[in-house]
């Protein structure tokens, strides 16, 4: 196996540290709307943060997954990591439309990583 580049060992401990941060958030989205108490009429909006909870709970499941398959070379995690980023690139194009701009720093950041994943030393390391 191909040493590991040294970005690709930050792009995977960075990812981790994001999805441990998703993971907290979303149980503590998930949990703390199970108790919130505001009435039949707020019913709704109580579970629509359990359904973001949860969400945002498996989104940072898969991303430590994939930042764990990134410190490991797994092929299968360069595809993975690649769909990912490209989903980001799509989502903050977007959000710059609707008006956020502070999303140009999101699209930036997922570009160089797509930009990084495609160099010839990487792809070897990931063997694709």
């Amino acid at each position: 196996m191909a040493n590991r580049p040294i970005l690709i060992t930050i792009i995977a401990v960075l990812t981790i540290i994001v999805a441990v941060l998703f993971i907290l958030a979303g149980l503590g989205i998930a949990i703390g709307s199970e108790f919130l108490d505001m009435g039949e009429e707020f019913a709704d909006i109580i579970n629509l943060g359990v359904l973001a909870g949860v969400g945002l709970l498996i989104l940072g499941l898969i991303m430590f997954v994939v930042g764990y398959g990134f410190l490991k070379g797994w092929t299968l995690f360069w595809y993975i990591g690649v769909i990912i980023y490209a989903f980001v690139v799509i989502f903050a194009i977007y959000t710059i439309i609707i008006g956020q701009p502070i999303s140009v720093i999101e699209l930036v950041v997922a570009l160089v990583i797509l930009f990084y994943l495609s160099r010839p030393k990487v792809r070897e390391f990931f063997k694709v």
